[in-house]
């Protein structure tokens, strides 16, 4: 294992990161395109700077991964970024978030069309709810659980374990014939509806 700091939103840093990942191991076979970032905030009342940093971080980050990772990659490489549910599923004061997860989803379609030729495959995760640091906001308003559970099929949020098993397919050898597609780990929450978190913030009386 190797570490590198790096800011995804910084060219040069993850340039330093890719260069480091084959200077350390020899080659490059597998990114994954997973720094992300949310806040909330309803359309007419959104700052243009926190609107700014949410696509920065969550879709330009990805596509500077994408593109520093598949510059150094040989044939049989492959590319995983996390979209998330919110690419196809809106929710009200999401959207920043949901825009660029979005974007995410639309912009690994483009990178597999061109990395194809290179022997290179680009996929996509879109988790619903899953518990970890960025979560945790959500898990800590009175309710928002409760409702994302009601509308998911399976009756539960994702464990990051049940993620990270998707990402691992899908950048492994038995994948080898996916690419430019989003895989949904969402316990079937598409089918409904998304949390109305601000709704629930304001009977917090926030």
């Amino acid at each position: 294992v190797a570490t590198v700091r790096c800011d995804v939103t910084v060219e040069d840093d993850v340039a330093r990161l890719v260069d480091a990942a084959v200077e350390r191991f020899g080659r490059l076979n597998i990114a994954f395109a997973n720094a992300g970032t949310a806040s909330l905030g309803r359309v007419v009342d959104r700052a243009v700077h926190g609107w700014s940093r949410v696509l920065d971080v969550n879709l330009t980050g990805t596509m500077l991964t994408i593109k520093h990772a598949a510059r150094r990659m040989e044939r049989g490489g492959s590319i995983v970024a996390t979209a998330s549910l919110n690419a196809v599923q809106a929710g009200a004061g999401m959207g920043a978030y949901c825009v660029s997860k979005a974007g995410v989803a639309m912009l690994v379609e483009v990178a597999a069309i061109e990395l194809g030729p290179a022997g290179i495959r680009v996929n996509a995760v879109g988790p619903g709810l899953v518990r970890t640091q960025l979560t945790t906001g959500a898990f800590a308003i009175p309710g928002v659980v409760e409702e994302y559970e009601e509308n998911t099929l399976l009756g539960r949020y994702a464990q990051p374990e049940e993620v990270a098993d998707l990402v691992a397919f899908l950048a492994s050898d038995e994948a080898g014939f996916i690419s430019g597609s989003l895989y949904l780990i969402d316990g079937g929450a598409h089918t409904k509806r998304y949390p109305d978190i601000p709704a629930r913030i304001a009977e917090m009386g926030g």
